[in-house]
């Protein structure tokens, strides 16, 4: 407490706390580390006041200290670091361009999310209506009063006098709402009905604290017969405990956990990776970051190799990987891989964001489960059946309505391995500006599913 005092801690904007325990270690250095930071917690309301206290963000390990904070204060923000990460690999091996959008959307020099409530209320307006009166940023959502958060309503909502906008925007000096409704054209053709949803295989290599979670994630959005491939060097009775629990958890698909030198090259090839969607590579937990990327390197290179041998021009499976360095993203990306996570950078901007404004926590969690709405890239021949065209995002914006989705941007397939251009992604863009789009283009939506 007098630490805190002698950095005048009552004055701060918020606070946030981190862990001293790294992800492997034991069950007991956890929960010392957690107990220090709760301390901390503590030590911080009690320099300044329950009242007046920070917005305060912590990082703790274990779930039942995650619950405990969160009891203390409704000020206490929780990151869950390996949910979070589990999930969002996830969704990006499930939808290619999405690890893109997300590193637009986390660090404060692209676009954030923002409330917003302009004088005089939103008016008597239905979300669909309301997302015409932001010319230079996007609608994503409502917040009621008592703070709930309505990600991707139905269209024919309608906001209520006290409710808040959530936009996506560059910056809240850009955030501007206009009286008059943005000018747009409702697609003529009726929009294409939902698409079928197909049995998919997963490979996951390696194990770590979010592979219960990456499996628990997947088995929500897979329909049955569908399959969970886990391989690992060598299998412990940790291992197969957790494998056994969540496999129970999930009858419906079918889940594998094997053993495999990756190295081998006749070991991958008897895995046959190229029959499955996606590829999964978990990064090591604790130690150098270095070291970490070297032994994802490692693999990368067995399965870019395997690949190479196979002499497919149109390589089906994904492969997704989280990186350690952002230094090892060229080396990694010529490896074969498209979409990956820069992990530790990614949870870091998601602590800033959340310390500037702890209602975006809410936010990626919302965004992050499988239920409600999330990020989508779906192909514009969904939205637009007279393609190739030049199109406003206006009318793309009002397109994706008629599908009840939320338009955030486009992904231009041309230009997707183009670094320069941002890999294609167009995010937020104004409503005036307009896009030459092809069929296999995609818009990105806020829906509730992939259909």
């Amino acid at each position: 407490m007098h630490l805190l005092r002698r950095v005048a801690v009552e004055s701060a904007k918020s606070v946030v706390i981190l862990n001293d325990a790294p992800d492997d270690a034991t069950r007991e250095v956890k929960a010392l580390a957690d107990a220090r930071v709760l301390k901390t917690i503590l030590a911080v309301i009690s320099c300044t006041g329950e009242e007046d206290m920070p917005p305060i963000v912590a990082e703790l390990h274990l779930k039942a200290k995650q619950d405990l904070a969160r009891r203390i204060s409704a000020r206490v923000a929780i990151i869950d670091e390996h949910s979070i990460l589990a999930k969002l690999m996830v969704q990006t091996s499930r939808i290619s361009g999405l690890a893109q959008v997300y590193d637009h959307v986390v660090g404060f020099d692209g676009n954030e999310f923002y409330f917003h409530r302009p004088e005089g209320g939103l008016g008597d307006l239905t979300y669909g209506e309301l997302a015409f009166h932001f010319p230079t940023c996007c609608l994503m959502g409502l917040r009621s009063k008592d703070g709930r958060i309505a990600i991707n309503p139905k269209p024919d909502t309608r906001a209520k006098a006290d409710d808040e906008a959530l936009l996506l925007a560059e910056d809240d000096s850009a955030i501007r709402f206009s009286r008059e409704r943005v000018p747009s054209a409702a697609p003529v053709s009726p929009p294409a009905g939902p698409r079928g949803k197909a049995v998919e295989k997963q490979m996951i290599v390696g194990w770590s604290e979010k592979a219960s979670i990456i499996i628990d994630e997947y088995s929500k959005y897979l329909v049955a017969g569908s399959s969970i491939d886990v391989v690992v060097n060598a299998k412990d009775d940790s291992i197969e405990k957790a494998f056994c629990d969540v496999s129970k958890r999930h009858p419906g698909i079918s889940m594998h956990l094997m053993e495999s030198d990756i190295g081998d090259p006749r070991a991958l090839s008897g895995l046959r990776p190229e029959e499955y969607d996606n590829v999964i590579l978990l990064s090591g937990e604790g130690g150098e970051a270095e070291l970490l990327d070297s032994d994802t390197i490692a693999v990368l290179l067995s399965f870019r190799q395997h690949f190479k041998a196979l002499g497919q021009k149109d390589q089906k499976t994904q492969l997704i990987t989280e990186v350690a360095d952002s230094e090892n993203i060229d080396v990694i990306r010529e490896a074969g891989v498209r979409d990956f996570l820069i992990s530790n950078q990614f949870v870091s901007k998601i602590y800033a964001q959340v310390s500037e404004n702890q209602a975006v926590l809410q936010v990626y969690e919302e965004l992050f489960s499988e239920e409600g709405s999330e990020v989508y890239l779906k192909p514009a021949a969904l939205f637009l059946d007279d393609l190739p065209r030049r199109v406003s995002f206006a009318d793309l914006c009002a397109a994706a309505l008629a599908r009840e989705e939320t338009c955030l941007g486009v992904r231009l397939v041309s230009e997707e391995d183009d670094a320069d251009k941002g890999y294609g992604i167009y995010l937020n863009p104004a409503k005036s500006e307009a896009f030459s789009l092809r069929p296999e283009d995609c818009l990105i939506t806020l829906a509730e599913d992939e259909t």
